[in-house]
């Protein structure tokens, strides 16, 4: 796997921002600025471009910008989602046939502190569709999959409410 980081625009209005980083202080005094930037991560061969994929993805800086700590919110390890199988179809549409997936993220840059309480994250993150990653070397983790389990039946109507509870034990 080869992985590409791309930044892109800001996340965020600064409305949004605001009521985020007011929301934020109480769990960390230090933080006295904070931004959120779209984050394109991209798992394709050496056939694809950086100029193609920009091209495909928008306009964003080479690099991100300095920060005193970083929190990266993805898409829920583990899990394909919808946007990244649109964006992943429309890039092998286009001829980035070396594309094998487009994912898109989140990082929080931070100002005045190198870190947030993990209490803290429940307001940056929705936990049942994404997760939070406090590395940029957990990044090629978003693309792990979950090896599939086998199918497992329960017979309802033979056994009743106990298998049934059983099944969910």
């Amino acid at each position: 796997m080869s992985l590409t980081v791309l930044p892109g625009a800001a996340s965020l209005s600064a409305f949004r921002l605001e009521r985020l980083l007011a929301t934020l202080r109480p769990h960390a005094p230090g933080l006295s600025g904070l931004r959120a930037v779209d984050l394109y991560l991209v798992d394709a061969d050496d056939t694809v471009a950086h100029a193609d994929l920009r091209r495909l993805l928008g306009d964003g800086p080479d690099s991100l910008p300095a920060a005193d700590g970083r929190i990266y919110v993805v898409p829920r390890v583990g899990t394909t989602s919808p946007w990244s199988s649109k964006a992943t179809d429309i890039a092998k549409v286009c001829g980035l046939a070396g594309v094998r997936r487009v994912e898109l993220g989140r990082v929080y840059l931070l100002e005045g502190v190198a870190s947030l309480p993990a209490e803290a994250f429940a307001v940056l993150h929705d936990p049942m569709m994404e997760s939070v990653l406090l590395d940029e070397a957990a990044l090629p983790h978003v693309f792990d999959g979950q090896p599939r389990r086998s199918l497992r039946t329960v017979d309802v109507l033979g056994g009743g409410k106990p298998v049934l509870a059983q099944a969910n034990a």
